[in-house]
């Protein structure tokens, strides 16, 4: 009798955090908490953002800082910037006029 090998597939869970989001659109300041995968890029983090707050902005109209750092496209969050479950993000938005 021979002995076929088992193969598993496993998928590695994603691990999520919490951030804690500021953001400023005109006078307005505003607060929530999204959740993020650990390894999210600044494009990661733009998607994220923009369907949590619900508007379709362009992503070269918002700046997200972080520890007075804005954050280049492309960085990984984790390991370029330091955010962990419960850090503390700033998203700023500027509107263009029509």
């Amino acid at each position: 009798m021979s002995v076929q090998p088992l193969f598993l597939s496993i998928k590695m869970q994603e691990k999520l955090i919490s951030v804690y989001l500021k953001w400023i659109l005109g006078q307005t300041a505003q607060t929530g908490w999204i959740q993020i995968r650990e390894d999210a890029t600044n494009s990661d983090l733009y998607r994220r953002f923009k369907q949590f707050i619900g508007l379709d902005l362009e992503e070269d109209s918002i700046r997200i800082i972080v520890n007075s750092s804005a954050i280049p496209a492309d960085h990984l969050l984790i390991n370029d910037y330091n955010i962990r479950d419960g850090s503390t993000v700033l998203a700023v938005m500027r509107l263009r006029g029509s």
